[in-house]
C-alpha cells in the first residue's frame, strides 16, 4: 500500500502543495527572524517569484508589442490606400487641366475658319511606333468626315484625312514620308513646299522643298500653309526652319522644319469641315 503510494504522482503532488501553503503559511506570519527551514525555502521561492514575474512582465510586452504591430500594421494599411487614393485623383486633376487647356486654346481658333465646321476628335488607334504618323480617329462620314479634310491641333497643321468609315477616319500626318503640302515663308510670303521624309521623321521633323532661287531662308523662319492645292487652308502654322542645307545648287537646297505639333503627344484633333 505504501509502495503503491510512493510511486503515485498524484501522491506527490499533494505532497508538495500542502508543504508549499504550510511554507507560505509559516513564513507570511510577521517575524523578526526566520527559521532555518523558512530560510531555505526562500532560497527557492524567491527565485521562483522573480522569475515567475520576470516571465509575466515580459509576456505582456510581447502581447503588447504584437498588438501595437497589428494596429500599426492595419494603420499603414490604411494610409497606403488613402494615398492610393490620392494619387489616382491627382492623375484625373491632371488629365483634367491638360484637356481644359486643350480646349481653351482650341477657343482661341473660332473666327479663323469661318468657311469650316471644326469637328474635335479623339485618337482611338495608331500605327506601330512612337510617332503619330498615321493614325485613327473617333469620327467618320456619320459626322460628316470624308477623306481629303484638314486635320489641326491649337498648335498647328496635323495633316489630313486619307479614308473614312462611318464611325472612323485615318489621319496621314506631315511628318509621313508620303505627306506633301504647299506652304509659304510667313516673313517673305515665298511659296514653297513641306514633305515628310523617311529620315526625319524618326525625329518628327519634316522636309522644305521646292525652295525658290534667290530666296534667302534663315533658322527661324515661320512656314504655314499657302492655300494652294485646295487642301490646307492659308495661314495654319506649319513650324519654324531649324537648319538650311546652302551647300547644294539653289534649285537643290532644302531646309529641315521644326513642327509646331508634338508629334509623340497627341490626344485630340480637329478636322475642318467646308460649310
Amino acid at each position: 500500500m505504501i509502495a503503491r503510494l510512493v510511486r503515485n504522482k498524484f501522491f506527490w503532488l499533494i505532497v508538495v502543495t500542502v508543504f508549499s501553503l504550510g511554507a507560505l503559511s509559516i513564513t507570511s506570519r510577521p517575524r523578526d527572524n526566520l527559521l532555518i527551514h523558512e530560510k531555505a525555502l526562500s532560497y527557492i521561492y524567491v527565485p521562483m517569484q522573480k522569475g515567475l514575474a520576470y516571465v509575466a512582465y515580459n509576456t505582456q510586452n510581447a502581447l503588447t508589442y504584437f498588438n501595437d504591430a497589428h494596429k500599426l500594421s492595419l494603420e499603414n494599411k490604411a494610409l497606403l490606400e488613402q494615398v492610393a487614393r490620392l494619387e489616382e485623383e491627382n492623375r484625373r486633376l491632371l488629365s483634367l487641366e491638360h484637356e481644359n487647356k486643350w480646349l481653351r486654346d482650341a477657343m482661341g481658333l473660332k473666327g479663323r475658319f469661318e468657311n469650316y465646321h471644326e469637328i474635335t476628335c479623339r485618337i482611338i488607334a495608331k500605327e506601330a511606333g512612337n510617332w503619330f504618323n498615321l493614325f485613327t480617329i473617333d469620327k467618320g462620314t456619320r459626322d460628316g468626315i470624308d477623306s481629303g479634310m484638314t486635320v489641326i491641333t491649337p498648335k498647328g497643321l496635323i495633316g489630313q484625312t486619307v479614308s473614312a468609315t462611318p464611325n472612323s477616319a485615318t489621319v496621314m500626318a506631315i511628318i509621313d514620308s508620303g505627306s506633301f503640302a504647299s506652304a509659304r515663308l510667313a516673313e517673305s510670303r515665298d511659296l514653297v513646299g513641306v514633305r515628310g521624309d523617311l529620315m526625319l521623321k524618326d525625329n518628327g521633323l519634316v522636309k522644305l522643298v521646292y525652295i525658290p532661287v534667290g530666296v534667302q531662308i534663315t533658322e527661324g523662319d515661320t512656314v504655314e500653309t499657302s492655300g494652294m492645292g485646295g487642301i490646307f487652308p492659308p495661314g495654319i502654322i506649319i513650324g519654324k526652319v531649324v537648319s538650311v542645307d546652302n551647300d547644294k545648287p539653289q534649285l537643290m537646297r532644302s531646309a529641315v522644319v521644326q513642327p509646331g505639333v508634338d508629334f509623340k503627344r497627341l490626344e485630340q484633333v480637329i478636322v475642318l469641315k467646308k460649310k
